[in-house]
């Protein structure tokens, strides 16, 4: 192109809206191409990971079903929260039927945790038939405690929890309970609270609100573990409006978050680590 060929919009402004409509035209095409592939590759995303999950489903039952068979107890089978003994209005709020967690994913998420456990109590929230409490057994917490709203299932984790035994057991001091979590206050004590994906959004913000408030009151470690055996992404409205917490570590089938203290208590600990290296 001549010097003379080249345009100038500054001295041929009549071109520049032409230009710059082109210009625009070919940035919404690379961009509408972009967002089209984008959301073809989600959604293939999202169904590959709906094909193996559903693989994995015959075989996650076996295992569910084999647990309960060496060990003598009743975790396996899904139970609807409404022959379980709850109100036909709570119902939705535990996602309507109790399910076990599958042994894998559990342990895959308990190991993530960067604690001494001895100094820690278990708190499995929803616990249901009781499997996630027998299976924190493994680890050599102080107590393990379970809170669950369906009378019927938390008869069953009461049996299952006294008659388990196994060669890794390293925690022997099981506290099932029957109770609303909304209304249920944690101990006072290092925690880590258990999630099992057992609430719809409004009970778990009102749980989650309790357990900051309890560490309010009295600061101490706690640390929050979700586990969804699908996707977590499935409850990332839920989560990423969440900024009260401070995210530890995130995975597909997972999170783990601690509890910060609070301003107050943040400032007295700096003081009191700053008197400790003085002295």
């Amino acid at each position: 192109m001549t010097q003379e060929e080249r345009i100038d919009l500054r001295s041929e402004p009549s071109r520049a809206p032409e230009f710059l409509l082109g210009a625009a035209l070919s940035t919404f095409k690379r961009s509408f191409i972009y967002q089209a592939a984008f959301s073809a590759a989600r959604t293939l995303r999202v169904r590959l990971r709906s094909i193996i999950f559903n693989r994995q489903l015959p075989r996650e039952d076996r295992l569910n079903r084999a647990f309960d068979q060496q060990f003598g107890t009743d975790t396996a089978a899904e139970v609807p929260l409404s022959a379980a003994g709850v109100c036909a209005e709570d119902v939705e709020r535990g996602f309507v039927a109790y399910r076990a967690v599958w042994s894998s994913e559990f342990h895959r998420a308990m190991r993530t945790l960067p604690i001494d456990h001895n100094n820690f109590t278990f708190l499995d929230y929803g616990s249901g038939k009781g499997k996630a409490m027998l299976m924190a057994s493994d680890y050599p917490f102080r107590r393990i405690l379970g809170i669950e709203y369906a009378p019927k299932l938390h008869e069953i984790a009461s049996r299952n929890v006294a008659v388990y035994r196994s060669k890794s057991q390293r925690c022997f001091r099981f506290e099932p309970t029957l109770g609303d979590a909304i209304s249920y206050t944690p101990p006072n004590e290092p925690l880590v609270c258990f999630f099992f994906n057992p609430f719809d959004d409004m009970t778990l913000a009102r749980v989650f609100e309790n357990i900051q408030e309890s560490v309010k009151r009295q600061y101490r470690d706690v640390y929050i573990l979700f586990v969804n055996l699908r996707s977590v992404r499935e409850r990332r409205h839920f989560f990423d409006d969440l900024k009260s917490l401070v995210l530890i570590q995130r995975n597909r089938k997972f999170l783990l978050y601690k509890v910060p203290p609070s301003p107050h208590q943040y400032s007295s600990q700096r003081k009191t680590s700053s008197r400790e290296l003085v002295s």
